[in-house]
């Protein structure tokens, strides 16, 4: 097998495809300068498709660890594994299968946590709502103490008035025996 620089040397543009195909250490050296892995050919197939189509597992292994996407279709709608599968290529099935129950356990790990952060806002949420809750409660309770204060006074008050009214209306009345008495 013929490397990349070699098959570009020759000027042959098969040896060139073929050697990307499976030049792992190429691969690795274009996704760690930037390449994009979820570009799509001609085709529609990613460089994932490709890989899994040859059988490729260190370059699978490449690609999947630079983001290539697992569940992207293809040709004829296609999943790598599909491609993988079709070409009997068991070490790139298990890799395909590995690598989706580890994306399934670490989405699963990032539902949790959401929720769990969710549950956390709606509980700090809550006890916001609970001590504004509870603030509102003792001013209103305060001002009812106040209102019923001030009634209290107001009744007190009162009383002290009719005393007081009572009073002169009872030294008016002993004035006004003691002036029809003196006239008589």
């Amino acid at each position: 097998m013929m490397s990349i620089l070699e098959a570009v040397a020759c000027g042959s543009v098969d040896d060139v495809d073929s050697a990307l195909k499976t030049d792992v250490t190429m691969v690795r050296h274009l996704l760690e300068r930037g390449a994009n892995c979820r570009l799509r050919n001609a085709n529609g197939d990613t460089s994932l498709h490709v890989a899994c189509f040859t059988g490729q597992l260190k370059v699978v292994e490449a690609l999947l660890s630079h983001g290539a996407l697992l569940e992207g279709l293809g040709e004829q709608s296609n999943r790598p594994i599909h491609l993988a599968c079709a070409g009997g290529f068991e070490d790139v099935v298990a890799c395909l299968l590995l690598r989706e129950a580890e994306y399934c356990a670490e989405e699963d790990e990032r539902r949790v946590r959401e929720a769990q952060e969710q549950d956390a806002q709606r509980a700090e949420t809550t006890r916001a709502r609970d001590a504004e809750l509870r603030r509102i409660v003792a001013e209103k309770d305060a001002a009812l103490a106040e209102i019923a204060a001030l009634r209290e006074k107001e009744e007190e008050r009162l009383k002290v008035e009719e005393a007081k009214k009572a009073k002169r209306a009872k030294l008016a009345a002993k004035k006004a025996k003691v002036g029809v008495g003196k006239r008589t």
